[in-house]
């Protein structure tokens, strides 16, 4: 090797070196270093504790336990008047012992089970199916249509399927493994995102109030949803208003359209309040004649958006082809539970810590909603949300409603935020004040103000554990069982194949398609859950075996290759399909297609089988 060669290895080696120096030293870095080394030793005495330790009253007494723990923790290191630096308030630390009390509780009530909360309940069967299908794939698709792409924001559920595969872990198990590491990077995170914006006081309040009052456990299920809406906000203050006031230049937009494709590509509804909030700033803009001011934000969210749209099309154009090529049913929009009407104001009117929070936060934004350019647009975006849901409820009456409800969310979040902002302030007016000047002597206000943020966050925390615990969620994450039907489909050659099954709950497990979904509102939109579902009872009613064959040969959505239903009578004669769900708004019906079993007594069109009492059908072609 010359010495030319040498000269340069040597300094690549230390600029190397010095680029691992530097990284180390960044504090997001630092932090999740220390809050993976924070939940070490819990994971270590889990691993040896009985399993009766994860029932009642043992499971209780321990995470009151943890709970209370972590609460003398950090009421002992967050002394303001100490001397002693390990004792002064430090938010940096304050926000690690955060995130290891929040994955202590969760990691122990999660231990012993496979499956993420609620099990395969609901929204789950279709997040694990989803899961398991990418997985096997390796690129984003439908949980359970053959040929077709990921119409639900995919990116989430396909780096999970990822991990299942990198790490050779059942896909099932990644919904449970999904929200730890969730809990474990998350709160860290936002705390440095909203650090861009504010002090690191304010970071930590609005972040710790944050995963106290909204993002609690019961949110463990909705973690793209999580993601999607904790993050839009600060990045839509950060960029889309430039809050800043920064200049823009190409590498911002560029950084600015990758970070929204990311926010898009989880769970993109919550940028449906974008339109919305402009309408609102340009009515306002016009008011005080400041047009001038509204285009350049319009342009400057134009160029952002180029930007977003371009980052994303990896999922946008492979379901825009779906739908051009094949066509769209509505069903998504079509979801609107009864208890949604209820929910505008139902969070305020209950007499909880929670509402006095949000009624607190309102007060302050409406005080300072004409004066401060931060809660302005916090308040712009209050109104974006009542908007919307004022237009789902026309949408109501018209015939054509709109997925509103779960928006709500963000008005909670951003009230929480604006609650944060006026307790700091609210004690820094007091230690300003001579009103209360004996008072001061005798107890320090900094002191009184970390404490009550702790004993408010220990409080709802210990109360999110008990409703944890205690829920039905919980009870069917660690009672839930692997059917033994995916054992009868192993022994088939499932991959790549079609099925029309009742067992749709197979789908989970092993990466097999379905003919239909049983859930209208888990269909592709360009499945026509509708017409296939038209098409089986079509099918139903052929009177040959001939006929029935070449339907299933020759039709628009492709061939079944496996029939495995029901008998409805002891003498096999006869065979139910009764999952299938057709929409229409405001009702979902139930539909029952049966199918004589002489429609597959031609061993030329199909191979009859029995697997432990499960009778199977296999389509020759």
């Amino acid at each position: 090797m010359s010495e030319e060669n040498s000269v340069i290895i040597k300094s690549s080696f230390r600029n190397l070196r010095k680029k691992i120096s530097e990284l180390s030293h960044l504090d997001l870095v630092q932090e999740f270093f220390y809050a993976g080394i924070g939940i070490l030793p819990f994971l270590i005495l889990y691993s040896f504790l009985p399993s009766s330790y994860w029932e009642e009253p043992y499971r209780n007494i321990i995470c009151a336990i943890i709970i209370l723990s972590f609460f003398m923790v950090f009421i002992i290191l967050n002394q303001p008047t100490s001397q002693l630096k390990v004792l002064k308030v430090n938010y940096k630390r304050n926000i690690i012992l955060f995130t290891v009390c929040n994955l202590a509780i969760l990691t122990f009530l999660f231990f012993r089970t496979d499956f993420g909360y609620y099990g395969l309940y609901a929204d789950n069967y279709y997040r694990t199916a989803y899961v398991t299908q990418m997985a096997y794939s390796m690129y984003p698709q439908d949980m359970a249509i053959k040929g077709y792409s990921a119409f639900m924001a995919p990116l989430y559920w396909y780096i999970l399927a990822l991990i299942a595969v990198l790490f050779h872990i059942e896909p099932y198990k990644m919904i449970r493994i999904g929200f730890l590491i969730s809990y474990y990077i998350l709160p860290i995170l936002l705390y440095e995102v909203w650090k861009k914006l504010v002090d690191k006081k304010s970071s930590f309040y609005i972040t710790a109030i944050f995963f106290t009052f909204i993002a609690n456990f019961n949110e463990i299920t909705w973690i793209d949803h999580l993601i999607g809406y904790a993050f839009f906000v600060p990045f839509f203050i950060y960029y889309f208003e430039n809050y800043k006031n920064k200049d823009f230049i190409k590498k911002d937009y560029i950084i600015a359209g990758l970070l929204g494709s990311l926010l898009i590509c989880t769970f993109y509804l919550y940028f449906i309040l974008v339109p919305i909030y402009l309408m609102i700033v340009f009515i306002q803009s016009k008011l005080k004649k400041e047009l001038y001011e509204f285009k350049r934000k319009l342009i400057r969210i134009s160029h952002i958006t180029i930007f977003i749209i371009l980052f994303s099309l990896w999922f946008w154009v492979p379901l825009t082809i779906n739908i051009i090529l094949i066509g769209y049913e509505n069903h998504q929009n079509l979801f609107f539970p009864n208890y949604a009407l209820d929910m505008p104001f139902e969070a305020y009117l209950k007499f909880n810590l929670f509402s006095i929070v949000l009624i607190l936060g309102v007060i302050f934004i409406l005080m300072n909603y004409s004066t401060s350019k931060f809660l302005n647009i916090l308040g712009n975006l209050i109104l974006s949300v009542y908007i919307l849901y004022l237009l789902g409820f026309v949408g109501l009456l018209i015939g054509f409603p709109l997925v509103h409800y779960r928006v709500l969310v963000v008005s909670h979040y951003v009230i929480l935020i604006a609650f944060s902002i006026f307790y700091i302030k609210f004690f820094q007016i007091l230690r300003e004040s001579n009103i209360i000047v004996q008072f001061k002597k005798k107890i320090n206000l900094k002191t009184v103000e970390i404490y009550i943020i702790i004993i408010i966050i220990f409080y709802q925390n210990y109360e999110n554990t008990v409703k944890l615990y205690k829920s039905e969620g919980y009870k069917r994450s660690v009672n839930e069982e692997i059917p033994d039907e995916v054992e009868i489909f192993r022994e088939l050659d499932y991959k790549d194949k079609v099925f029309l099954t009742q067992y749709y709950e197979v789908a989970a497990y092993l990466p097999i398609y379905l003919f239909v979904v049983y859930n209208t509102h888990f269909s592709h939109p360009s499945a026509l859950n509708n017409e296939r579902i038209k098409f089986l009872k079509d099918l139903s009613e052929c009177k040959s075996s001939k006929e029935f064959y070449d339907k299933i040969m020759n039709n628009k959505f492709g061939p079944i290759d496996y029939f495995i239903l029901e008998p409805t009578n002891d003498n096999e004669t006869e065979y139910l399909f009764d999952t299938a769900e057709i929409e229409y708004y405001p009702n979902r019906w139930n539909v029952k297609i049966t199918f004589d079993a002489e429609l597959f007594e031609s061993s030329s069109y199909f191979e009859r089988h029995k697997i432990k009492e499960v009778i199977i059908y296999k389509t020759i072609y």
